[in-house]
């Protein structure tokens, strides 16, 4: 599992890669 954390315009966002 991978997780990416960003930051964009309207917040915060994750993304989990199983």
């Amino acid at each position: 599992m991978v997780t990416t954390y960003g930051m964009s315009e309207i917040g915060p966002w994750s993304l989990v890669d199983e």
